[in-house]
């Protein structure tokens, strides 16, 4: 009987107040089961109004004695107990003569427990006992013993405590005892318990078939229910990115014309702060050399004697001509020629949230405008819409180690372990063309990408932070979707995959798709390139760069060029060059720190940060996110050029550049490819 508590669901099992089994149970109108304690002081008094805590079904107890006991769970339950329960068995005849000995079998007709003696010597050897059926505890718990166990249940009537139910009234719809039909029930229809049971399980079979039916049209309408649910966060969430995205873009510019009056303001005045700040300096200087002299002459005159004062009056004199020869300049500002006035135009900016028949096109649902378009075509059974050259997700398989099938590593893909030295070029400009786009679809939750990285020429990893994937994607090859609960961001060495997680943690992966290590405390995963062996975890103060699998990790504290600590507010992003140099973005401060190989400041830029990637030629990426755009510079600062990315891309979430140059731009459950041009003076 131990398999009992796993075949019945546990809903049915416990009682639905306590959460415990009940030793009384009765049965609920909505065929839950309350023990009897707990009917007693949770449905107290008449007609009390309550609701079962399991369903939340309303209840309307009238009186809580009234309540059917359950005698199919009561008997189950009691089988449990001698079954399962690690508490001590007691033979019942010795208990009755003041002795406790430890029960071995028990006796399927009557339920007494019995010791190894009564069940071997006595039971069994009476008149009224001797038919009856002793089965060992250890027995019990097999199975074999289950249809005689189920058959053998009694049900003692209530009204009279020595019979057993045995029979059925029609009539009244009760099972009754052999007293029932003699003193309530004679002139009734009765029938047997197992003809009565057979007509009842007719009528239930027929009513179970029927509520069959009802369900399945009633699980397809609830099905429809929660996709419409799901469709409707969906596009709220998509309004709030709109929402958040313009206004933040609105307080970004803001925010930026304050920075740019505050330094226009700061340089405007410097020079006549110093001035004033010089010519303070000197008279304060000059009030000093004349109050000392003062407070020497009169001490002198106070406390010297004639001839004492007299050695002195040629030093004295001499003293008081040269600190008081000429007429001091007067150093004055008129305020209202070098203080500006603010002058200040409020436009109260129109934002209004807009309900037409017609979605737009930013809030369509991806599957939707997928079946519309003829040039895209749905990839059902690996969860990714693509474009006819387009490329469709790869799978990692789940967990720290990943089977072959799901690898990441491609035969057809190589990587060249040698980091490669970008070449010393100078260049003029650097434009893109627009390539494909793609959507990223999930059987779950809309898609979101918060990172993007080139494996090779061809294949490239991107991490869907609502869904928990990580996908592997090519134009050519499709796949499957590996999860990893909390996966952020995601970058790749010539090595390894790093994955960073929600929780500041790094999971390092080899090239096998092989767990390796993972690191803690770490706000930014930045790489070289995928064939650069390079690999850096970023904080707000430090940056340790591992160079190789077997290598130990470099830590390195960031500093400016006078050795003094340096600190950031809250970085978010950022990029490893080739050369160990550093490039991170102060989401908090609005600046992009640049550090050498040696984590020291080289310069910072004042920009609205977001993504950053840098190409093999280490040149720099930074976007910005509310403005649609890349700006493109060089480590020294000495090129910059501006790429926008409109109308094919928008807020963009992650950038990388593979190693023939395309750009691959992240955006909600988008992925758009862009083409690289660059002009160089070499």
């Amino acid at each position: 009987m131990s398999t009992e508590r796993t075949v019945i669901d546990k809903e049915f099992l416990i009682c639905v107040f306590c959460q415990k089994l009940p030793k009384e149970p009765r049965l609920l109108s909505c065929l839950h089961s309350i023990c009897a304690t707990c009917a007693k002081s949770q449905l107290s008094g008449s007609n009390t109004w309550t609701s079962c805590p399991k369903c939340k079904e309303s209840l309307i107890i009238s009186d809580s004695e009234k309540l059917p006991p359950n005698y199919w769970l009561k008997n189950v339950i009691d089988n449990i107990n001698i079954t399962e329960s690690s508490e001590r068995k007691i033979c019942t005849f010795c208990k009755l003569k003041g002795k406790e000995r430890d029960a071995v079998a028990k006796c399927l007709t009557c339920y007494d427990l019995l010791c190894k003696e009564c069940s071997e010597n006595y039971h069994t050897f009476t008149t009224l006992t001797k038919d009856h059926d002793v089965v060992s505890i250890p027995d019990l718990r097999s199975e074999q013993f289950n249809r005689e166990i189920k058959s053998q249940r009694q049900i003692v009537c209530l009204e009279h405590n020595k019979e057993h139910l045995r029979y059925f009234c029609r009539t009244c719809d009760v099972p009754v005892c052999r007293d029932c039909i003699i003193l309530k029930h004679n002139s009734h229809d009765l029938i047997s318990s197992k003809e009565g049971m057979e007509q009842f399980e007719k009528c239930l079979q027929l009513e179970l078939e029927r509520i069959q039916k009802d369900l399945s049209p009633l699980k397809t309408q609830y099905l429809k229910i929660i996709d419409q649910a799901n469709d409707i966060r969906n596009h709220e969430e998509n309004v709030k990115l709109q929402i958040e995205t313009t206004c933040n873009a609105m307080i970004n510019k803001i925010t930026a014309r304050r920075r740019s009056l505050e330094r226009d303001l700061a340089q405007s005045l410097t020079k006549t702060k110093e001035n004033l700040e010089r010519e303070s300096e000197s008279k304060a200087k000059k009030i000093r050399t004349l109050e000392m002299t003062m407070s020497f002459c009169k001490s002198m005159l106070k406390h010297g004697n004639d001839l004492e004062i007299l050695t002195l009056q040629r030093a004295v004199m001499q003293r008081i001509q040269n600190i008081s020869s000429g007429k001091d300049r007067v150093f004055s500002v008129d305020f209202r020629n070098i203080i500006p006035k603010l002058n200040a135009t409020w436009v109260d900016p129109h934002l209004e949230l807009c309900y037409t028949t017609e979605i737009d096109d930013r809030l369509h649902d991806d599957v939707k405008s997928s079946a519309e378009d003829k040039d895209v075509k749905v990839n059902k059974e690996h969860g990714m819409q693509e474009n006819v050259s387009g490329f469709p997700a790869i799978s990692i398989n789940n967990g720290k180690k990943f089977d072959n099938e799901s690898s990441l590593t491609k035969d057809n893909i190589t990587h060249d372990s040698e980091e490669s030295n970008p070449p010393d070029k100078t260049y003029k400009d650097v434009t893109c063309s627009f390539i494909t786009s793609n959507v990223l679809i999930s059987m779950f939750q809309r898609p979101k990408i918060s990172s993007i990285s080139w494996v090779d020429e061809d294949f490239f990893i991107a991490t869907d932070q609502c869904n928990n994937n990580v996908h592997l994607c090519s134009s050519t090859s499709p796949g499957k979707v590996m999860t990893l609960q909390n996966c952020i961001d995601s970058v790749v060495t010539s090595w390894c995959y790093a994955v960073r997680t929600g929780s500041r943690e790094i999971v390092v992966f080899d090239r096998n798709s092989s767990f390796l290590f993972n690191l803690s405390n770490v706000s930014v995963v930045a790489a070289a390139s995928p064939i650069s062996p390079l690999l850096a975890c970023i904080s707000n103060s430090s940056v340790s760069i591992k160079a190789s699998k077997d290598m130990p990790l470099q830590c390195m504290a960031f500093k400016d060029s006078s050795g003094s600590p340096v600190c950031m507010g809250n970085p978010k992003f950022g990029c490893l060059l080739t050369s160990g140099k550093l490039a991170v973005s102060d989401w908090d401060k609005d600046f992009v720190y640049f550090f050498n190989e040696n984590a020291v400041l080289f310069r910072k830029e004042f920009c609205s940060p977001g993504p950053i990637a840098n190409d093999k030629d280490d040149l720099i990426y930074i976007t910005d996110i509310f403005e649609h755009l890349i700006i493109v510079t060089d480590f020294e600062g000495s090129f910059r050029k501006t790429v926008h990315l409109l109308p094919h891309a928008f807020h963009p979430r992650s950038i990388s550049i593979s190693p023939n140059y395309k750009l691959a731009v992240a955006f909600e459950n988008k992925i758009a490819l862009f083409h690289l041009n660059k002009n160089s003076n070499s």
